[in-house]
């Protein structure tokens, strides 16, 4: 994940400290737990930084950027729903 170096996620990371992260709209939403480590472009291999480049057609790779680097203490999966099932029309 690449985020800018000033956004509240960046700031607020405890190197090897909890941290979780939710991604995607209010009705669907990924709920990421785990630990966390801030890495500076440099610190990552040329070829992650050459395919995050390309997949996102973006360069993260300037001093305004860093990657956060998630990594769960232990593989868990857990899929929550609310509302109805299936979805359809009400």
């Amino acid at each position: 994940m690449a985020t800018r170096r000033t956004n509240p996620t960046a700031v607020n990371v405890t190197p090897g400290g909890p941290i979780r992260v939710t991604l995607g709209p209010t009705r669907d939403v990924v709920l990421i737990e785990g630990e966390a480590r801030t890495l500076e472009g440099t610190d990552l291999p040329a070829t992650t930084r050459d395919a995050f480049a390309a997949k996102l057609r973006w360069n993260p790779r300037d001093s305004h950027w860093v990657f956060l680097r998630i990594a769960p203490p232990v593989m868990f999966f857990a899929v929550l729903q609310w509302g109805r099932w299936p979805p359809g029309p009400v």
